[in-house]
């Protein structure tokens, strides 16, 4: 009787060790799945890259795609991930498009078309107001935003609201550049927050303005802050000239 009850024991500890095994195997199956996914490059870009994340991730920008031909590019990503189709880093990129799928084509807008060539909408993108004190008198203020939908530089034409403000709606969840024209004078790269007041300060060794952020209902400065690294407009006295 004991000697049955030690097979029995085994029989079990065997089955445990091979179900084990089993859920193993699929579950690295299930991890190393991988999709194919397309991109309408309807915007002519050179090239076209995906960046994934979510399972697994590639570095910025991502991996080059397959250009298919008629404007259709391709590349196999895993599944279960969420992706941004860009340039190659030359300044065009979509929003997020979180979760795609096997055999879908995306559109630069997010839109898609599924396998079965059902057309699909993205989901609505949230908005933000971003203010510009231009204190340096640009006249004109662009707002070049990324990472949730891209604007094509110099960006979006701002609207003077008067006393220096400027106000542009912009997709939360994005970076931008402040700038008079699309060679003019620029801030540095900003991570943008609403209802924030953006006013440029001292400029960086390129030449870009740093800003100082404010909540809009903050009293804005009206003059250009003083730059450190301007040269005296006078010559300093000689501490070892003698006196008369």
């Amino acid at each position: 009787m004991l000697k049955t009850r030690k097979v029995v024991s085994m029989l079990l500890v065997v089955a445990m060790l091979a179900a084990m095994l089993v859920v193993g195997i699929v579950a690295t199956a299930a991890e190393g799945d991988t999709i194919t996914i397309k991109f309408n490059n309807s915007n002519g870009w050179d090239t076209v890259y995906v960046h994934y994340w979510g399972n697994g991730e590639t570095t910025w920008p991502g991996e080059p795609m397959t250009d298919l031909g008629e404007g259709i590019w391709s590349a196999e990503v895993p599944a279960e991930v969420s992706v941004v189709f860009n340039n190659n880093n030359n300044g065009l990129q979509t929003g997020n498009i979180e979760g795609v799928q096997d055999g879908y084509t995306y559109n630069p807008d997010g839109s898609y078309t599924t396998a079965g060539g059902e057309q699909g909408e993205p989901d609505p993108v949230e908005m933000m107001t971003v203010y510009f004190n231009d204190v340096l008198s640009w006249g004109t203020v662009y707002v070049h935003y990324w990472g949730n939908g891209t604007s094509t530089w110099p960006g979006v034409a701002m609207t003077d609201n008067g006393e220096g403000t400027f106000s542009a709606e912009i997709p939360e969840g994005t970076s931008v550049v402040f700038t008079a024209s699309s060679d003019g004078p620029q801030t540095v790269d900003i991570t943008a927050d609403a209802d924030a007041v953006y006013t440029p300060t001292t400029t960086d060794d390129q030449g870009h303005y740093y800003v100082e952020a404010a909540a809009i209902d903050d009293e804005q400065p009206t003059e250009a802050p003083e730059d450190p690294t301007e040269e005296p407009t006078e010559a300093p006295e000689d501490p070892t000239q003698a006196p008369e």
